[in-house]
């Protein structure tokens, strides 16, 4: 696999949670993983993140609140928007916004990481 010429690390307070939710859930697939610390390389239709979990000194060195990442949205590409749109409502993530049709192949939508 050839890495992006960049790539995104999203750090989490609970990994098997967020493994599953972007296995599961979203349709990535690992990479590679290591445990210690737990972390994870994930990739989806060419898309590439990497998830890691926080120590919980970590969190308080940081001064990370609760839900991590606010104001930065990302994109992935994929054959089928509905498909990841079911999986989230099958699962009980709700839609923040309704998705909307941009131009005639691009579909944009926001997810509530309430529960996440």
């Amino acid at each position: 696999m050839k890495f992006l010429p960049i790539l995104v690390e999203f750090l989490v307070t609970d990994f098997t949670k967020s493994l599953n939710f972007y296995i599961d859930i979203i349709g990535f697939k690992v990479e590679y993983q290591r445990k210690t610390p737990n972390f994870a390389f994930l990739s989806y239709n060419g898309s590439q993140i990497m998830i890691q979990e926080l120590k919980p000194s970590e969190k308080e060195i940081e001064k990370l609140e609760y839900p991590f990442g606010r104001g930065i949205n990302f994109q992935i590409e994929t054959d089928s928007v509905q498909t990841i749109i079911d999986s989230l409502a099958k699962s009980n993530y709700s839609l923040k916004r309704e998705k909307k049709i941009v131009g005639t192949e691009r579909t944009i939508f926001f997810m509530v990481a309430e529960k996440f």
